[in-house]
């Protein structure tokens, strides 16, 4: 029963607040710091690109106050180059492509906010564009000495590594992508002809091939990592057919999930559900739990809220745009509520525990308004703004604070903006506590808990109230840090610690 009544306290409605965007990074204060983009949120801090007087694009940090918003100046691109791009969060820290001109280097870029600790991890080209994060290391292709490598790093350059020369991989020529999913690192590359998928539980102990049915033709390029599997497209060579499989690496773990191809080009996996165009399916990872979930027209703007993905659409009754959203069944896919003010489909939408903001133009205007809403039409609204603040474009949220790019119309040139009050209550991230003992998600899958003196023992439920872990039962720092098991599909649990006085803490955990 504990698991259904935290639920219910973590989802109750929360008091509206008083939202009041005002400009981070004001040209008062000077004219860099302009045409903010690429927000990536590492804790309670935005890292994100602005323009110079020079013409510069920098990496900047902002905690949302004017004093913490500078430049980190180590890094700098010219106007004519590309700016940092391609982010990932690692850890504490975030990492990036740039180029430093000073000192004629560039490749992957690591920094945990701060100048000095702003650092070139490795010299790798543009290769280090394709990257993923598994278990705690960034892994990335490199070119160097005329050879192509796998390196990784765990944001420091005493920390970086080779992992292995494509030569190793028999008959691989070029190397395409690296990917991962919760218990393996995927390597695809070209040989000769054909393309080549490998895998590991462990790099330093080398790859293996994933070798998929003889009768398929499969199409690597359509790869989707969902779990712990891969979804692949395939024609089947004997009967022309085309379907869509499924595996973990293994010949036992490979299967076909559909005989309809729903990975393609344009395709998304969130959550359980994909998206391709219109049609939208869900699955648990077998044929028989694979199931349609409908058609829409122009599906945009996906985001996850209240354990469901939402998303826009058109309204249901074909006239203008409505947010609709699933739980990954056909019954529980439907329209939320009507936009009929709006001119074209919302974006940008960023949830924020009971209420989500997003971007949207109304009819017979020209600009692009900041709006929130709590779920229902009534609750929805634009944002009462300054009377300087023009069009709204890119959002973020760092801790309770919403950051976003605003077109300040006394200045004419694009500011950093923010609203700090812009969570009133997290269904992800809330504290459910006013004891010594506490418990946070921090992130997809990691709780933090504050506990104090003597044993705690920590449990993970399912919405069910089933226990379905138990992530520590002992003695505990005063602060702890814990992770729901890998096993642990996709969806919603419930942590729930209790110390040895009796006092109990917990958190929603959304694992992804």
């Amino acid at each position: 029963m504990k698991a259904f009544a935290l639920a219910a306290a973590l989802l109750a409605a929360a008091p509206a607040l008083a939202q009041t965007p005002y400009v981070v990074r004001d040209p008062a204060y000077g004219w860099d710091g302009i045409n903010p983009g690429g927000f990536q949120v590492v804790g309670e801090k935005v890292f994100y690109t602005a323009q110079m007087n020079n013409g510069e694009y920098r990496l900047w940090i902002s905690d949302g106050t004017q004093q913490g918003t500078y430049p980190l100046d180590d890094v700098r691109i010219g106007i004519t180059l590309s700016r940092p791009e391609y982010f990932i969060t690692l850890g504490g820290r975030v990492c990036f492509n740039a180029i430093n001109f000073a000192a004629n280097e560039g490749g992957v870029w690591c920094s945990n906010g701060t100048a000095s600790g702003t650092q070139l991890v490795s010299n790798a080209g543009d290769l280090s564009r394709t990257r993923t994060v598994f278990r705690d290391r960034l892994y990335f292709w490199s070119y160097t000495s005329d050879r192509y490598k796998l390196g990784s790093t765990d944001g420091t350059t005493g920390g970086t590594r080779q992992e292995l020369d494509l030569s190793s991989l028999p008959g691989a020529t070029w190397p395409l992508f690296v990917a991962a999913t919760e218990s393996k690192l995927y390597l695809c590359v070209r040989a000769e002809e054909q393309f080549q998928l490998w895998a590991t539980d462990d790099p330093l102990h080398g790859f293996t091939r994933v070798h998929f049915p003889e009768e398929q033709d499969v199409n690597l390029q359509t790869l989707r990592f969902w779990s712990n599997r891969v979804l692949y497209t395939f024609t089947d060579t004997s009967t022309g057919l085309v379907g869509t499989g499924i595996t973990d690496g293994s010949p036992q773990g490979t299967s076909i999930l559909s005989d309809r191809v729903f990975l393609v080009g344009e395709s998304r996996v969130l959550g359980d559900v994909f998206v391709l165009g219109g049609s939208m399916f869900a699955t648990d990872g077998t044929a028989a739990g694979t199931r349609s979930l409908g058609a829409q027209e122009q599906l945009a703007d996906f985001f996850f809220w209240k354990d469901e993905l939402w998303f826009a659409g058109q309204s249901a009754q074909g006239q203008g745009y409505a947010f609709w959203s699933t739980d990954g069944t056909p019954q529980g896919t439907a329209s939320r509520f009507d936009l009929p003010d709006l001119f074209l489909p919302p974006s940008q939408s960023v949830a924020t525990g009971e209420q989500f903001f997003f971007v949207g133009q109304k009819k017979g205007d020209n600009i692009y308004t900041l709006h929130v809403s709590d779920g229902t039409g009534a609750g929805t609204h634009a944002i009462e703004a300054p009377d300087r603040l023009g069009s709204v474009g890119s959002l973020a949220r760092a801790g309770s604070r919403l950051f976003f790019a605003g077109f300040n119309r006394e200045s004419e040139v694009w500011d950093l903006w923010g609203i700090s009050d812009a969570v009133a209550s997290s269904s992800s991230e809330s504290t459910v506590s006013t004891s010594a003992l506490a418990v946070r998600s921090v992130g997809a899958r990691s709780v933090e808990l504050t506990t104090p003196a003597g044993s705690v023992r920590v449990e993970a439920f399912d919405l069910l109230g089933r226990r379905v872990a138990t992530l520590h039962d002992g003695d505990a720092p005063s602060t702890l840090r814990l992770a729901l098991p890998p096993g642990l599909g996709v969806g919603a649990y419930v942590v729930w610690a209790t110390a040895a006085t009796g006092e109990t803490a917990s958190a929603l955990v959304r694992a992804r």
